[in-house]
């Protein structure tokens, strides 16, 4: 398991966002232990003769991140991913969450 980095931007502003969309403010960092990284990959669709790519997920198992949408994480060996969404999902017979999936994309 791996320990990512988060990185926030925009707490300066009840909106964390300029009039353009933009953040500001400062930035804040902490570090969420446990992550399991599920790269994407490209796949050959055959019927339409295209390929696809799928995009990175972070996944916790057993537990709930402080990760929200917009932040910016940095896995083992320095790739940056940006968070697209946060999926809790929960036990199947037992009502808890039995972890979280993040969707990123790739940032450079």
């Amino acid at each position: 398991m791996a320990t990512i980095a988060v990185l926030r931007q925009g707490l300066g502003t009840p909106s964390g966002r300029d009039r353009h969309g933009d953040p500001v403010g400062q930035t804040t960092n902490h570090f969420e232990p446990g992550a399991k990284v599920a790269w994407g990959s490209p796949t050959q669709d055959n019927d339409d003769k295209r390929v696809t790519t799928t995009n990175p997920v972070v996944y916790f198992h057993h537990r709930v991140p402080d990760i929200v949408r917009e932040d910016i994480l940095i896995v083992p060996g320095g790739r940056r991913l940006r968070v697209v969404d946060v999926q809790h999902w929960e036990h199947v017979r037992h009502e808890y969450t039995a972890g979280v999936a993040v969707i990123c994309t790739e940032v450079s």
